[in-house]
Order: structure tokens, then C-alpha cells, then sequence
């Protein structure tokens, strides 16, 4: 059983423990993709595209909130604790947040805010 359910049945009311993004489960889902990461062979992948995502994780770091406050909640309004929306929608974000970035890249002007 859920252990959001079996809480909140017992106390007749929500029990949101594990809807924060401190709460253990979501500590758990970073630590296995922490240790994805960490074996994976490498030396399979092609230097070039691990040096362009490289070169995109500021930008990523800076525009991935706005994007899912803009897209993902008013878009798609998917309950953020919804385990699609957490495991799907994180490669999502992550996805459009490198193309997203990348695109700021190529543009003239704007290619200075970004890093």
C-alpha cells in the first residue's frame, strides 16, 4: 500500500510527508540518478556531446523553474506528486531546458546571458 494512503485513511486527513522535494523519496530518486551517473561507461560516449551538455548546465540551472512554472503547471497541469510527473517530466524538463538554451546560444544578443 501507499504510504501517503495508509497515513491519511489512519488520520483522516492528508499526510503530505513525501510531497516536498526534501522528503525521502524524492532523496532516494536523486541518489539513484547520482549513481546512474556514476556507472555509467563514459568512455563509450562521444567526448563532443558530453561537452555540449557540459556547456548547457548553467543555463539549465537557470531557466528549468521558469519552465516548469510556465509550461508544466499551466500546460499540462499534472499533480507534481504523480509518479509520471516525476520521472517522466524530469527528463522533459530537462530536454526542453537543454534545446531551450542551446537555441539561446545560437541568438546574437542574448548569447551573452546565458553561459
Amino acid at each position: 500500500m501507499d504510504y501517503t494512503y495508509c497515513m491519511s485513511i489512519n488520520a483522516n486527513m492528508l499526510i503530505d510527508h513525501l510531497f516536498d522535494y526534501t522528503s525521502l523519496l524524492s532523496v532516494f530518486l536523486a541518489v539513484s540518478v547520482f549513481l546512474l551517473i556514476k556507472n555509467i561507461s563514459w568512455d563509450k560516449l562521444n567526448e563532443k556531446s558530453v561537452a555540449v551538455l557540459a556547456s548547457c548546465t548553467m543555463g539549465v540551472y537557470l531557466i528549468h523553474i521558469q519552465i516548469k512554472y510556465t509550461i508544466f503547471n499551466t500546460i499540462f497541469p499534472f499533480a507534481q506528486t504523480n509518479l509520471i510527473y516525476r520521472i517522466l517530466g524530469t527528463f522533459c524538463l530537462y530536454i526542453l531546458s537543454i534545446i531551450i538554451v542551446l537555441l539561446i546560444k545560437k541568438m546574437p544578443i542574448i548569447n551573452k546571458v546565458v553561459p
